[in-house]
């Protein structure tokens, strides 16, 4: 693994968009504007009203669609990792992990995830990544993104963030959008988007297909690596030990509008190899499935001036099934000497329906104060979870497998009632106060109440403070309460109850001769009742059973945001952010393990000449922190720089573009917690990698 110097990296590349930055803006200042929607767009996401992001009661950042097309994203990682504050990761098995503030988890069920403002967080493991981690862009109009707790707008599992995915209308398509584009590893996608107008109708309508052969990055050693018995039969080391990372995807959405009411719906269907391997040895038969629809039913009316009411009716259903190869051919069980001439494979399947129906009411009770009250209600429901294998049943295929024991001790049920009440008053022009609070009633696990308050002034001309508090929660998952996996070896507790987290927040932000803006906040940020796996053991010592528990320990995690934006004129800009965050469990005293203390993202956008664009981004990752148990030495960071160089108006109304990822060719490495990889694994499609593409509007 190549070493990094990463404050060399990070000297170079600020001197280099800081010396460019100055030069540019004695060239092009007399076409800065004084306003800008990238510069302080509105967002509705921290308070459902729809405000600059400077006015806004929350620590909020907004990418749009025009800055996605600049940056040549592939996709939403691609997006998120510039965000101050946000690390992308990577599950073994291919998910896609992403870490706000220092709170990286496996399935990344502590980020709520929203398309559309329909949430699509599944709740057996809470994750809304599996699926929409990797989501097109094409017909994204922009992403709403707030750090911080968000439970007393959001509900369940805005704990450390909300992503919003905000679809186009059909004006924004504006006609027949066509995508063509092809790369390296036999990259191919393709996407047509429809949007028309007809009076009081409208439709905009989107298809992609995406398919990659992936890269194939050496796996040196696996868990078989060195084992008396197994070792011999490990793939890695040898040519077939490598990252498999193919995928096809499919992903439709339909969005119709007539006078007052809507009707939104998205279909993704993944289908994508393992990536690394599901119980720590390479292996090469792996073939995970998922499926996700959400459809939403609204009407937005007014009662008189001051009222408006939206009904929403939605529905989303989610379904894997993932056959996993668990290891490879010729394995041998250590506990029951059992050989698997064709390996050793099983199939789990879920179905899991959601079913809500929610309310929200905006008053403007007078000039400067708005009252908001939101109830809802969702029913959930998971079947068809099961399991086929052939543990102990060697002589079985993969081809004929046979049903295992249940992996859950119950079919999972869940109804959620909430209500949320808001009150928005700006006090004066310069100064606003922001109240409110969240009832969610979960017939499984309980209820919550979760308030939050933000005062937001400006002291001085283009000068912004803003004073934050919030609470937020995270209900157990199915696996963490009714898990009976491998005959209960790893078990769910019924007794589980919500994980929580309360944030207070400082920032201060200032615009610079309208075309410079500088913010810094502050966070500190207290977690309880975490929810682990907890050994138990029998009376000789031995272990017995491992199970989900909530921990009666507090982590306090503290950290600082800085950001500054620069405008250089119309179509030219730049950007640097830095986070550093730093945390502990005060029972143990032990560090926060798993992501940075320090990342830098930095980006230059220039309009190099009328109709040619040049967009360069950087992601510098410092070094990654072990658990205490773990006796490796910490994780290298890595710095990953993208550049897009697109040329507009080829022909009318046509654009060319060529992406280059990794530039430099960094290692880029993600931590493995567990250990199994003893080399830890490479973030997928980290390699260099280019992708040629075409848009063509009519």
């Amino acid at each position: 693994m190549k070493k990094m110097d990463i404050k060399n990296d990070l000297s170079a590349l600020t001197l280099l968009i800081f010396f460019i930055i100055p030069l540019n803006l004695n060239a092009r200042n007399q076409g800065s504007r004084e306003k800008n929607e990238w510069f302080d767009p509105e967002v509705s996401i921290a308070s459902h009203l729809d405000q600059e992001v400077s006015e806004a009661p929350g620590i909020v950042s907004v990418i749009t669609a025009e800055e996605i097309e600049r940056l040549g994203a592939r996709d939403l990682r691609d997006v998120l990792r510039l965000v101050p504050g946000f690390e992308i990761g990577m599950r073994d098995i291919g998910y896609t992990q992403i870490g706000i503030r220092g709170v990286i988890t496996p399935n990344s069920e502590k980020v709520k995830i929203l398309v559309d403002d329909i949430p699509i967080n599944e709740h057996v493991e809470g994750a809304g990544t599996i699926i929409f981690g990797e989501m097109p862009l094409d017909n994204i109009s922009r992403i709403e993104i707030l750090r911080g707790p968000g439970s007393s707008l959001y509900g369940g599992n805005a704990f450390a963030g909300v992503i919003n995915i905000i679809t186009k209308k059909a004006e924004e398509a504006k006609g027949v959008n066509i995508t063509l584009k092809g790369g390296s590893f036999n990259t191919r996608e393709a996407g047509l988007l429809l949007g028309k107008s007809f009076k009081d109708f409208k439709i905009n309508a989107y298809f992609n297909y995406y398919h990659t052969d992936g890269q194939q990055i050496p796996i040196k050693a696996d868990i078989l690596t060195g084992d008396p018995v197994n070792g011999p039969i490990s793939l890695a080391g040898t040519a077939a030990g490598h990252t498999v990372e193919g995928r096809k995807r499919i992903t439709t959405t339909l969005n119709l509008c007539y006078k007052n009411f809507y009707l939104k719906g998205l279909f993704l269907d993944s289908r994508r190899n393992h990536y690394y391997t599901p119980r720590g040895a390479v292996v090469s038969g792996c073939v995970p499935r998922g499926y996700q629809f959400n459809g939403m039913l609204g009407y937005q009316f007014k009662i008189e001036e001051k009222i408006q009411v939206e009904p929403r009716l939605y529905m989303i259903v989610y379904k894997s099934e993932n056959l996993w190869e668990t290891y490879p051919p010729g394995y041998r069980d250590p506990d029951s000497l059992l050989s698997y001439p064709h390996g050793q494979f099983e199939i789990h399947s879920l179905n899991q329906k959601t079913f809500g129906l929610d309310v929200r009411l905006t008053y403007r009770i007078f000039s400067g104060n708005t009252l908001t009250i939101k109830t809802s209600f969702e029913s959930i429901k998971s079947t068809d979870s099961e399991i086929y294998s052939n543990v102990g049943r060697p002589e079985l295929t993969k081809d004929n497998l046979a049903e295992a024991p249940g992996i859950m001790k119950k079919i999972p049920r869940r109804r959620v009632f909430s209500g949320f009440i808001q009150d928005q008053w700006n006090i004066s022009e310069n100064v606003s106060l922001t109240v409110g609070m969240r009832y969610d009633n979960y017939d499984d696990v309980g209820t919550t109440v979760n308030p939050r308050f933000a005062f937001v002034f400006e002291p001085l001309d283009r000068t912004a403070v803003k004073l934050l508090f919030g609470q937020a929660f995270r209900p157990p998952t199915f696996v963490e309460l009714y898990a009976f996996f491998s005959r209960g070896f790893l078990s769910g507790n019924i007794d589980n109850y919500p994980e929580t987290v309360k944030t207070a927040e400082l920032e201060f932000s200032y615009d610079f001769a309208h075309n410079v803006g500088l913010k810094i906040n502050f966070f500190t940020t207290s977690i309880n009742e975490l929810i682990q796996l907890k050994p138990f053991f029998d009376e000789f010592g031995d272990l017995d059973h491992i199970e989900y528990r909530n921990i009666d320990a507090e982590t306090v995690v503290q950290g600082i945001e800085t950001e500054m934006k620069v405008l250089l004129d119309a179509n030219s800009y730049g950007f640097i952010n830095y986070s550093y965050q730093t945390g502990k469990n005060k029972k143990t005293g032990a560090a926060l393990a798993g992501m940075a203390h320090h990342i830098v993202n930095a980006g230059l956008n220039l309009e190099l000449w009328k109709h040619l664009n040049l967009n360069i981004s950087a992601t510098m990752v410092g070094p990654r922190e072990r658990e205490v148990s773990d006796p490796r030495p910490a994780l290298d960071g890595y710095t990953l720089v993208n550049a897009t160089l697109m040329k507009r108006n080829l022909l009318k109304n046509m654009k060319l573009f060529v992406s280059v990822y990794n530039l430099f060719n960094a290692d880029c490495w993600v931590p493995d917690p567990v250990g199994n990889i003893p080399n830890d694994f490479p973030l997928p499609n980290s390699t260099r990698s280019f992708i040629l593409g075409l848009k063509y509007s009519f």
